[in-house]
């Protein structure tokens, strides 16, 4: 049988480093308790803009397997940010759907407006 006090100081050491917890921010991962440093350097997904890591405090905004930091995901032609927007792909980069109508919609013949579908 294990020992009870054993088992609380676990719950309130990181799980990789055994530093204590108490009176400190941590994240909580398959049940395991870290410490932010150790979260983030064992599991903080690279920004795909930055290349900086997206830290357990940010929102990590995921497409396609990709990572961006909430500030980092914008249109690749015009730097609006596709933060809660609608936007489609083309290419690897990300677009918001003004950039791609412009980009890659049909084109009126004669005044050469874009033919929104």
């Amino acid at each position: 049988m294990e020992n009870p006090t054993r088992m609380t100081s676990n719950r309130t050491d990181c799980h990789y480093c055994l530093q204590s917890l108490r009176g400190r921010k941590y994240a909580l991962r398959e049940e395991n308790t870290y410490c932010v440093a150790c979260y983030d350097s064992l599991f903080a997904n690279p920004c795909e803009e930055c290349k900086q890591p997206i830290e357990c405090d940010s929102k990590d905004l995921a497409y396609k397997g990709r990572h961006w930091h909430e500030g980092c995901f914008k249109c690749a032609k015009c730097s609006r940010s596709l933060v809660e927007k609608p936007f489609a792909a083309k290419d690897e980069l990300l677009l918001c759907t003004e950039c791609y109508s412009d980009e890659y919609s049909s084109k009126c013949f004669h005044c050469q407006k874009t033919i929104m579908p």
